[in-house]
C-alpha cells in the first residue's frame, strides 16, 4: 500500500517531463484506490488519489478525458465537502476540470470558492491561472486579468520561499511582465473589441498526502 501511495504522487509529479508517466500514474491511483476500498478504509483516505487521478486523465497529452476526469474530480470534491475541512487544491482541480468539460459557470463558481481570500496562503497559484482561463473563455477579460497578476505574484513568492509550484507555471511567469502593458492597451481600444490574452496551458496541482489528510 505504501509503494502504491508514493508512486501514485511521484508518477503525477513527474508527468509533464517523462514520457510515459501519465499512463503509469492512472494505472497507479486506480490500483491505489481499489486496495483501500478492499480493506473498507474511510472515504477521505481516496481524497488524494482521486484528485491525481482525475488530473492525470483531464490531461493526459495522448488522450485527455475531462468527462471521464470529472466523474473522478467531483468525488474528491464531495468528500472533502463532506468533512470538516476545505482544501483549495482539490477545488482547484475540480472546478478546472469543470471548466475544461465546458461547464463554465459551475466551474468559475468552484475556482472562485478555491481562490477565495479567507484561504489566503493555502491557495495554489494554478487556482488563479485556472480562474483566469475560465474568465477568458467568458470574454471577461479585466477579470481574467486581474487573476493571471494573482497567479504570477503567487508563483514568485512560492518560488522564494521554496514551496513546491508546477514547473509549467514557469512559462506563464513569463507572461506577466506584459499584463500591465496589455491593461493599457484595453483601455485605448473601443469597448466593443476584442481583447484576449495567449492561452497558457497550465496542468492541475498535484497533492502530498500531508497537505490533504493533516
Amino acid at each position: 500500500m505504501r509503494v502504491l501511495r508514493v508512486s501514485g504522487q511521484a508518477y503525477p509529479a513527474a508527468s509533464g517531463t517523462i514520457p510515459g508517466t501519465y499512463e503509469k500514474g492512472i494505472t497507479l491511483c486506480q490500483r491505489y484506490i481499489d486496495r483501500l476500498k478492499e480493506r473498507k478504509a474511510p472515504l477521505y483516505t481516496q481524497v488524494e488519489a482521486l484528485n491525481n487521478l482525475a488530473s492525470l486523465i483531464a490531461e493526459n497529452p495522448k488522450g485527455a478525458n475531462p468527462q471521464e476526469a470529472s466523474q473522478y474530480s467531483k468525488k474528491a470534491y464531495d468528500i472533502m465537502k463532506d468533512g470538516s475541512s476545505f482544501y483549495p487544491s482539490i477545488a482547484d482541480t475540480h472546478g478546472w476540470i469543470l471548466v475544461l468539460c465546458g461547464q463554465l459557470e459551475e466551474g468559475i463558481e468552484v475556482l472562485r470558492d478555491a481562490t477565495n481570500p479567507k484561504e489566503e496562503g493555502r491557495i495554489p497559484a494554478e487556482a488563479f491561472y485556472h480562474l483566469g482561463e475560465a474568465y477568458l473563455k467568458k470574454s471577461l477579460n479585466e477579470e481574467a486579468l486581474t487573476n493571471l497578476e494573482r497567479a504570477s505574484d503567487l508563483f514568485d513568492k512560492s518560488v522564494k520561499s521554496g514551496v513546491f509550484v508546477d514547473p509549467d507555471l514557469n512559462l506563464a511567469a513569463a507572461h506577466a511582465p506584459r499584463t500591465a502593458s496589455l491593461r493599457k492597451l484595453q483601455h485605448c481600444r473601443s469597448r466593443h473589441a476584442l481583447f484576449m490574452l495567449p492561452r497558457l496551458h497550465v496542468p492541475s496541482h498535484v497533492y502530498p498526502t500531508a497537505q490533504i489528510l493533516s
